[in-house]
């Protein structure tokens, strides 16, 4: 009789469970939508490796620069919104052409771009002839973003009818200011040109109208923005001049954020019982200014809180040092108004 040994069958060997990829943890950690930022972050608490790390951090850079150029479009596309045509102010003797000088449109067009967070910058490259000079300007963003812009001028010293007019040194330094000028034009979309009269013949002179906006835009208080401002409109409103009447107030209001800095969009009036000093840079306000705010404000039951509620909401500003000196003085001449506990 042969025994039938049955075969027991061994347990089976466990299987070693495989660690998953660092990927999958970072975006089983992560919940809802992440940002590279957010990815780089989980990552970096899983001790990914060096070469996840790279990934996630370039992803975070071309994030970051992508916003940057976002922003950048942006602010272009507003400050351009607001430049119009810019008045000539000198004439071409050779061609009797009326043309706008850089400082002309640097007057109008700065303190456009540079509320906008731009700057600018210009150099020189290699150009592509001899006797040429390649402009360059650099217009750069506070989100970070810079654009390059060039034009090629030429620097050969001649005339109108081939003759040598200019020495090597002033041909390139004149061609540096002209390539400077048509690049600011060129990057803002300027038109330069007489004003439109729409056929009005009794529409003002542009040289006073170029006077009267500069004489608007120079205002260094706003007791003058208001006379240099008054006195134009009413000129330009004897004529029926409307694209004069707009440029002025446009002029207006560009000057006034430039002496009073941001206001609460709610219409609210702004106390005009104040004689600020003109300045083209302010002093800071000091800690004894604030002292003697706040010590006769105390006295009248007004707390801190209440005079920093209001310029919060009057300015858009957190905190008393980044008030104006303008500024403050509208906060002293309106707490001065008070009576008893502040209601700001």
């Amino acid at each position: 009789m042969t025994d039938v040994i049955e075969a027991i069958p061994s347990e089976a060997p466990k299987k070693r469970e495989k660690k998953k990829p660092v990927e999958q943890l970072v975006l089983a950690d992560s919940k809802g939508p992440t940002t590279p930022l957010g990815l780089l972050e989980i990552a970096l608490s899983n001790n990914a490796a060096i070469d996840v790390i790279e990934r996630l951090a370039a992803l975070q850079e071309k994030a970051l620069y992508r916003d940057a150029e976002i922003q950048f479009n942006e602010a272009m596309n507003a400050a351009q919104s607001e430049l119009g045509r810019i008045a000539p102010d000198l004439t071409n003797p050779q061609t009797r052409s009326k043309y706008a000088s850089y400082a002309q449109l640097d007057r109008v067009i700065r303190p456009v771009y540079s509320r906008h967070g731009f700057s600018l910058s210009f150099d020189t490259g290699d150009a592509p002839q001899p006797e040429m000079v390649r402009v360059l300007c650099y217009v750069s963003h506070k989100a970070g973003h810079t654009r390059t812009y060039r034009t090629d001028m030429p620097a050969d010293g001649k005339g109108a009818k081939g003759g040598d007019v200019m020495t090597k040194t002033h041909a390139h330094g004149a061609a540096m200011q002209y390539g400077m000028r048509y690049l600011l034009k060129y990057i803002f979309n300027i038109a330069v040109g007489d004003l439109d009269t729409d056929g009005n013949d009794s529409a003002l002179d542009v040289d006073k109208v170029t006077a009267n906006l500069q004489k608007i835009t120079e205002s260094s208080d706003l007791e003058k923005l208001k006379s240099n401002f008054k006195s134009a409109y009413e000129e330009a409103d004897k004529v029926k001049d409307k694209h004069a009447m707009s440029a002025y107030i446009k002029a207006k209001n560009e000057t006034y954020r430039r002496l009073v800095g941001p206001v609460a969009p709610s219409g609210e009036k702004v106390v005009e019982n104040h004689s600020p000093t003109p300045s083209d840079a302010p002093k800071p306000i000091t800690a004894q200014q604030w002292a003697k705010l706040h010590a006769s404000a105390h006295e009248r039951g007004i707390t801190h809180e209440d005079i920093a509620a209001f310029y919060r909401r009057k300015f858009h500003v957190e905190h008393g040092n980044q008030l104006t000196p303008i500024q403050f003085k509208l906060v002293c001449d309106e707490v001065a108004t008070w009576k008893g506990t502040a209601t700001a």
